[in-house]
């Protein structure tokens, strides 16, 4: 029988190097890498156990065939190809011919997030099979109060009936295939408190036969009851527990108002761990407008996606490039021809691909070239026309003229990775930043869950993401953290 362990990593403590420091002593005393399993509940989490795993043993990524998600290992074993996976056409074809519309799904937990019909009713039927309860059961659990169960069941024999008749599977059928144990002798479960009950009975089932088997996470940071997380698993799970008792990221006033969230948290692990030396601040501002983003990494933060409006346009009104879920804010085709423009300017020669990119911009290009000649490349222009810059020539709305030139005037690279990241609180999970502005307004789901464990955990992963100050803005509703 393997011996298991539960590691509670805090914010900040250090997990995945702990989790590593597990696997590099494994290695040193003669395991190969393709004998350890490192699984994560999400892509991030995996890419960044293995990219580090490959960077500290030097060793290529193929050595460690077993650093994924449950998902993307049962989709390994099951010999599962791309083109059997229910995709975003198949669902729109089938919603099309049910009278369900979609939106994306969820790209943590591959689950509907939307808030359509469509979303809802595939929400339910993919939360009964992770939960592993009956449809109706559900759908009580859910309340979803515009949405008639005789809706929910037609979708589910829909689905069904779609995937049997085109040889589909969608992403919970991987799991629910799943039975045999994986060929491994250390079996390391990352982010343990967003899994589901039938996650855990895959975890069960794939560490099976593992010498050693560690579960790691942090119960007071599961965000994904939504999606079916069950927390109370890795609590009550058999095994020794060992808890990192050191943050290096959070300060000792943050940490305090972070503790003041997790004494309303009713079913949890209890943890001690200290905070780093530094004293930190907590500060609190009428208004976004009186951050000050100039110096340092800045996570803006909200509890839903509309409220990050706000954020994005008092960052671009100050001129400084960001990531917003993904997205970077000047990394992109008009930053790109600015600067060709301006590097042939200086007499730098371009390339017929650069042409082309500066054309898009620049339609007038066409008239000042002869037949066959490409003018930026092969022919000079005007001198009158050389001596004007990229904001007297290239056609830019002027909202976005005016904002890539702030950004320049700031001396922002309109190319690197940001200083500055707005997101939700969900999707900054695992992040940090030295410093963190949190608008606190709350929308009428949140605020009817409000003093539930699920919104409290919440709230605790978006005050220990920051590494020196936490700004509270004072909110603009009558719905939102009280803080």
């Amino acid at each position: 029988m393997a011996t298991v362990t539960k590691v509670f990593g805090p914010p900040g403590t250090g997990k995945t190097t702990h989790l590593l420091d597990i696997v590099d002593k494994a290695i040193r005393s003669g395991m190969e890498p393709e004998r350890i399993a490192f699984m994560a509940f999400t892509r991030k989490a995996a890419d960044e156990a293995a990219t580090r795993a490959v960077a500290r043993f030097g060793l290529p990524k193929e050595r460690f065939p077993w650093f994924r998600t449950l998902h993307s290992m049962a989709f390994k074993t099951l010999g599962v190809q791309r083109n059997d996976i229910m995709q975003e056409a198949h669902y729109k074809e089938l919603g099309y011919e049910l009278g369900f519309t979609f939106s994306d799904l969820d790209s943590v937990c591959m689950v509907p997030a939307g808030t359509t019909l469509g979303d809802k009713v595939a929400r339910l039927e993919s939360l009964a099979r992770l939960r592993c309860v009956g449809l109706e059961q559900q759908w009580m659990d859910c309340n979803f109060r515009d949405v008639e169960f005789t809706a929910a069941r037609q979708w589910y024999a829909g689905v069904q009936r779609y995937k049997g008749f085109n040889g589909l599977l969608d992403y919970t059928d991987l799991l629910e295939q799943f039975a045999a144990p994986i060929d491994v002798d250390l079996f390391i479960l990352d982010e343990a408190q967003d899994l589901s009950p039938l996650q855990w009975r895959v975890v069960e089932q794939a560490a099976e036969t593992a010498q050693e088997v560690f579960l790691a996470g942090d119960d007071d940071q599961c965000i994904y009851d939504w999606a079916g997380a069950a927390p109370e698993h890795f609590i009550s799970h058999l095994g020794m527990s060992h808890v990192l008792p050191q943050s290096y990221r959070i300060p000792r006033q943050i940490q305090a108002l972070a503790q003041s969230v997790l004494n309303g948290i009713t079913v949890r692990q209890e943890k001690t761990w200290k905070p780093r030396a530094a004293e930190g601040a907590v500060n609190h501002i009428m208004y976004e407008d009186g951050l000050d983003l100039s110096k340092g990494t800045w996570l803006l933060l909200a509890r839903n996606h509309q409220t990050l409006a706000r954020f994005e346009t008092y960052v671009q009104k100050q001129g400084y490039p960001y990531l917003k879920e993904g997205h970077h804010s000047t990394d992109n085709p008009t930053s790109r021809a600015i600067l060709l423009w301006e590097r042939w300017r200086k007499g730098q020669p371009l390339e017929s691909k650069d042409v082309r990119v500066i054309g898009k911009l620049l339609p007038a290009l066409q008239d000042w070239q002869s037949k066959g000649v490409t003018l930026l490349k092969d022919a000079p222009l005007p001198p009158e026309v050389k001596a004007m810059s990229w904001m007297d020539v290239l056609e830019i709305a002027p909202k976005k003229r005016e904002y890539i030139r702030s950004c320049l005037a700031n001396k922002e690279s309109l190319f690197d990775k940001p200083r500055i990241t707005i997101s939700t609180i969900h999707r900054a999970k695992g992040g940090e930043a030295e410093h963190v502005a949190l608008i606190p307004d709350l929308t009428a789901q949140p605020w009817g869950q409000l003093h539930t464990d699920s919104e409290m955990r919440v709230l605790y992963v978006a005050l220990t993401r920051a590494k020196e100050t936490l700004t509270i803005i004072r909110p603009h509703s009558n719905r939102y953290y009280n803080i």
